[in-house]
């Protein structure tokens, strides 16, 4: 009986006990873990977002914002814009994030959205508006709180801010990109930015692209005061330095320019008579100016900073606009028919003395004179009825006998070798007594002239405008370096 009555008593307890143990692992399955119950706790108790991190209002909350830039991916050079890729880090401590491990089993990080706990709002000052391929990459990533309230926040994203250029040493300009960081709605005495020192914020994370080399970062906080607001802001200024690689532009602007400039002066050692120096000239203009549109495609529309090299490409291409008008004047020299005998005035110019004109007549003559005795040394020793001297000099000196060479020997046939033919034309240019005859060679002899001057003028041209722009390179390399040194 009494191992009856022992048995009774005891298994309603066992049957119990076993009842609590299911009931409470059937609870442990539907109770959420405790990290989900450790976040859903900091959130039903945490309060207004827009209130600061802090449980005593006089207190001010120290974000330290690192910005990392680590791959340079475009510069808009027309509308002066950097895109760049930026590595972010936010680091502050939130008082109402705070929690003892031992109360959920050990748990001492846990993580939020940005939406649901307070977040810096920090802006940036050069930021332009951005467009869909400018987006950030991670911009909803989550924040990472430990138990003492410490809160870290990462993203990745492509940045777009306004760069002031300055193109006077293109292609070898270098240009200061300046960024400022800064807490919009909240003055010094509330929200205090910082930059952080340590062995992550001096890691050096960016990448040569090719295109721009960042030759310095710098990174300076700074307390600004604004007339809005009695109490200063602080904030981050981040300089970024870059540097253009320029032998791209060497190798398909610069040196291309520089061989059509020593075209230009080939027009003028083209003879006349090639019927191509107009063209010459034409196709040098149109060619100086498509690397011209070329240079501007890559410049910025201001009036404030002119490229050296845009003077260089004025000067040449205002060279090539006057070679077209001097070619023609040389032509139209040339091809004179020689009416009238050539200016003093052009003489002067083109340092011709009167002793050139007579040798040039004196030759002309020796070779007509030459060919007329040839001629009459045939002939008999009558021309209608007309007696002549064997004397040749004699036969030079008869006015009929000229008259009628000059007229082609248009007068009656002789019994003897009849000379050579003239026609009028060639008469009147081997004839030394036709005026129409002894100025074309003068006019020949100055077009030639013309040309050997304009190709001196030419050359001393392109190398003064060589000069004026590689002084002016110097200049200006100087007084940018020394305008960096001194700020």
């Amino acid at each position: 009986m009494a191992s009856l009555s022992s048995f009774l008593f005891y298994t309603p307890l066992v049957l119990m006990e076993i009842l609590l143990i299911i009931g409470s692992v059937a609870n442990r399955e539907h109770q959420p873990s405790p990290s989900k119950r450790l976040t859903t706790d900091l959130i039903e108790n945490y309060g207004p977002r827009s209130v600061l991190p802090v449980r005593y209002q006089n207190k001010t909350t120290e974000v330290f914002f690192r910005p990392k830039a680590a791959w340079f991916a475009e510069f808009d050079e027309r509308k002066q814009v950097a895109t760049f890729t930026s590595v972010n880090k936010y680091k502050w401590t939130d008082e109402y994030l705070t929690w003892d491990p031992a109360d959920y089993d050990g748990v001492e990080e846990t993580y939020f959205l940005k939406d649901q706990i307070w977040f810096p709002d920090i802006a940036v000052y050069e930021r332009v508006a951005n467009t869909e391929k400018h987006e950030l990459n991670v911009e909803d990533t989550v924040i990472r709180v430990n138990y003492k309230g410490e809160a870290v926040y990462y993203y990745l994203g492509l940045l777009s801010t306004y760069c002031k250029m300055d193109v006077r040493l293109f292609p070898y300009d270098a240009h200061k990109c300046k960024i400022r960081y800064l807490p919009y709605a909240h003055s010094m005495d509330e929200v205090h930015l910082r930059y952080p020192d340590d062995l992550d914020a001096q890691e050096v994370v960016l990448e040569r692209n090719g295109v721009w080399l960042v030759t310095e970062i710098e990174v300076e906080e700074v307390i600004v005061d604004y007339l809005c607001c009695p109490i200063p802001f602080s904030e981050i200024h981040i300089t970024m330095h870059i540097r253009r690689e320029s032998l791209f532009f060497i190798r398909n602007l610069g040196l291309p320019t520089f061989l059509l400039s020593i075209t230009t002066l080939s027009v003028f050692l083209l003879h006349p008579e090639s019927g191509e120096k107009i063209s010459l000239c034409v196709n040098n203009i149109l060619a100086l100016i498509l690397f011209q549109q070329l240079l501007s495609a890559n410049m910025p529309p201001t009036g404030d900073h002119t490229p050296i090299v845009a003077v260089y490409f004025i000067v040449v291409i205002c060279v090539g606009f006057l070679s077209v008008i001097t070619t023609c004047l040389t032509l139209g020299v040339y091809h004179t028919r020689g009416k009238r005998p050539l200016p003093d005035f052009i003489r002067v110019i083109l340092f011709m003395k009167q002793t050139d004109r007579r040798k040039t007549y004196d030759r002309e003559d020796s070779v007509s004179n030459e060919k007329l005795l040839n001629d009459w040394d045939q002939t008999d020793e009558t021309i209608d009825g007309i007696e002549l001297s064997s004397d040749p000099w004699e036969r030079r000196g008869s006015t009929e006998l000229t008259k009628r060479v000059a007229r082609g020997c248009s007068g009656a046939p002789s019994t003897g070798p009849a000379p050579t033919n003239f026609s009028g034309n060639e008469a009147m240019s081997t004839t030394p007594s036709s005026p129409e005859t002894n100025h074309r060679p003068e006019w020949v002899e100055a077009a030639f002239r013309f040309d050997r001057l304009l190709f001196v003028l030419t050359l001393s041209t392109l190398i003064f405008a060589i000069i004026y722009c590689s002084m002016s390179f110097l200049h200006q390399y100087r007084e940018i370096a020394d305008g960096n040194g001194t700020k």
